[in-house]
C-alpha cells in the first residue's frame, strides 16, 4: 500500500478511482490556498459602489466577492429629500438591490447574525458562515429618534 496526499490506495483496479479523487483533491486544495474571499456586508450605496469598484481590480482567479443583506430593496436616502418638492418619485429612490451588484459578485439576501473576527468569519440566518480574507462592514445607519432623549 502507498499513500498519496494522505489518501491510502492499493494497486487493486478498484482503487483506481481513489488514486483520481486524491489527484483531484490536491488540485482542489491548490486552488482553496490560492482563492481569497472578500465578503462586503450591506448592500446599500456604499457595498455597491465597493462591489462594483473591486470586482474590476480583483483577478476573479484569485478572488470571489459575495456581498450579504436582508432586504431585497434599496432606498436611495438623499432622494427621500426631492420626494416631498416632487422632485423625484417613489420609483427613483426605490430599486431592486441586484441592479446594481455586477454578476460576477455572489449576492446572499440574509440577515447578518453573528462576525467573528478572531476566526475571519461571518454567520448569517441560515447558519451557514462566510469565511472572510478581507470583511467590508457597510450596513449604512438605521434612524431612532426614540433612543434619543426629547425625541
Amino acid at each position: 500500500m502507498s499513500t498519496l496526499c494522505n489518501i491510502s490506495y492499493t494497486r487493486a483496479s478498484h482503487d483506481i478511482y481513489h488514486i483520481e479523487n486524491a489527484f483531484v483533491a490536491l488540485i482542489l486544495l491548490q486552488i482553496k490556498a490560492i482563492m481569497k474571499n472578500l465578503v462586503i456586508l450591506g448592500a446599500g450605496t456604499s457595498g455597491t459602489m465597493m462591489a462594483n469598484h473591486l470586482v474590476k481590480k480583483l483577478d476573479s482567479k484569485e478572488w470571489t466577492i459575495t456581498i450579504v443583506d436582508q432586504y431585497k430593496t434599496h432606498y436611495y436616502q438623499p432622494g427621500f429629500l426631492f420626494l416631498t418638492f416632487y422632485i423625484y418619485t417613489k420609483k427613483k429612490v426605490k430599486k431592486n438591490v441586484k441592479k446594481f451588484i455586477p454578476k460576477m459578485v455572489k449576492y446572499v439576501q440574509e440577515k447578518i447574525e453573528l462576525i467573528v473576527p478572531e476566526e475571519n468569519k461571518v454567520t448569517i440566518e441560515s447558519g451557514t458562515n462566510l469565511n472572510y480574507d478581507i470583511l467590508i462592514v457597510a450596513t449604512g445607519t438605521k434612524t431612532a429618534p426614540d433612543e434619543i432623549e426629547g425625541m
